[in-house]
């Protein structure tokens, strides 16, 4: 049996709102229909996860690798140059969380600068953060 992990979630969550929200009111009923959204939301997440981070790193490789040529600083190359081991979410995050963490160092730099290419590239950075945000809408969120 191969586990669809996304499947199951949103299972379960259908079981709660099925068969144990109906019985229950008040706070815990809102308790059940909150962990029945989130599983949801999990679900949708999860089966995209590793799809968002590998294209974020990319578009994170690509700025970093920009901001080296514009700034001189090999220090933002290097960022860009690790490749994952593996396709492990939590391998595929740390790159991202370190890419990420480099591009605030980088963005501070060039928006200090006053050249056409500083602003092309904060404003290539801007773009990037907006369809970063946008990756991780969640569908199911009324919010």
């Amino acid at each position: 049996m191969k586990p669809d992990i996304p499947a199951v979630l949103e299972d379960v969550a259908r079981q709660l709102r099925e068969s144990i929200l109906p019985d229950l009111k008040g706070f815990k009923a809102n308790m059940v229909g909150m962990t029945a959204a989130m599983l949801d939301i999990t679900a949708e997440a999860w089966d995209g996860a590793a799809d968002r981070l590998v294209r974020e790193n990319g578009a994170l490789a690509g700025l970093l690798t920009q901001g080296a040529d514009v700034t001189g600083d090999a220090t933002f190359r290097n960022a860009a140059t690790e490749e994952p081991e593996d396709l492990k979410i939590s391998t595929l995050e740390r790159i991202n969380d370190q890419r990420r963490r480099a591009l605030v160092t980088l963005q501070v730099r060039i928006e200090a600068e006053d050249s056409s290419a500083a602003k092309a590239l904060d404003a290539a950075i801007w773009d990037e953060l907006r369809a970063s945000t946008e990756r991780r809408r969640v569908a199911l969120a009324n919010f």
